[in-house]
């Protein structure tokens, strides 16, 4: 049986898929900062095409995302009021954990 064939059929453990999932996502991700068109980098790579898009997508949303979440907690803390921690209900006794009355 040729190599190619048992490989197919032999399950790759796990861990190893993952991390050679994420070096190619790296790989992808570094050829694009570098400016490569989206076809260069299939080619150098020897990715589908499609697959080349959709880490470009994925890694752009994940980026949109983390933007959006600074975003939200940047505007959450400058609407605490002044002198008060974050995370503490006004009346609550920081020492005691209680409200006051």
């Amino acid at each position: 049986m040729h190599p190619s064939t048992v490989r197919r059929h032999v399950a790759e453990p796990r861990e190893d898929f993952l991390a050679r999932a994420r070096t190619r996502r790296e790989q992808v991700l570094a050829l694009r900062a570098q400016g490569l068109k989206m076809r260069e980098i299939a080619e150098q790579t020897g990715i589908p095409l499609g697959t080349v898009g959709r880490v470009i997508a994925e890694a752009k949303k994940a980026a949109q995302t983390a933007q959006d979440m600074a975003q939200k907690a940047a505007q959450e803390a400058a609407q605490e009021p002044a002198g008060q921690p974050a995370g503490q209900l006004e009346g609550e006794d920081t020492q005691a954990g209680q409200v006051a009355s």
